[in-house]
């Protein structure tokens, strides 16, 4: 009987002691374990993005990536570009285009605050038309959307002709090209 007591109160003491201890470490392995699945699981669609924009500037995409970003801001004053898809947007506006004047001697560069970056050119056009006035809010609006960087200076239209309800104007926009310097 004494040595049942013993076998008891020994278990008792392996129980307390060596388990008990040993599975609340168990347990707080697992949570941990299961912590960092759950970050892990949030934060791999951030990595995956991540690694495709490093891919986007690095591999073998980098070229079209160049392409995108030269056609929104050339490098360079590329005058006949820029005058080729001005004249594009005004046609497909289906305004009638009188004539486009690019002032070269306008051309400015707008100077950067941070050293790395190279400052900006500018290209001015001016742009005489004819049309609706749905035809020319089409126009800014392709202006606006356009690949090329290029904004409305300052425009300004007339009513062409004194009837009431006629919906002609004449106008002129003063567009603005960006180019970045080499």
């Amino acid at each position: 009987m004494a040595f049942a007591l013993v076998f008891i109160l020994g278990s008792f003491v392996v129980y307390f002691e060596l388990t008990q201890p040993a599975y609340e470490n168990l347990q707080k392995t697992i949570g941990e374990r299961n912590g960092y699945n759950k970050f892990l699981a949030e934060q791999k669609p951030a990595v995956n993005n991540v690694l495709k924009l490093i891919d986007n500037y690095t591999g073998d995409s980098a070229g079209n990536l160049r392409n995108a970003l030269s056609a929104t801001l050339p490098l360079g004053p590329d005058l006949s570009s820029s005058l080729v898809q001005l004249e594009g947007l005004v046609r497909l506006s289906g305004l009638s285009l009188q004539n486009i004047t690019p002032e070269v001697n306008r051309s400015a560069l707008i100077p950067s605050t941070k050293p790395l970056v190279k400052p900006v050119g500018t290209l001015t056009f001016r742009v005489a038309f004819t049309g609706s006035y749905n035809q020319v809010k089409d126009f800014f609006s392709r202006i606006e959307n356009n690949v090329l960087l290029m904004e409305i200076r300052s425009a300004n239209l007339q009513p062409l002709g004194a009837k009431a309800g006629v919906d002609l104007f004449t106008g002129t926009a003063e567009v603005v090209s960006y180019y970045q310097q080499m």
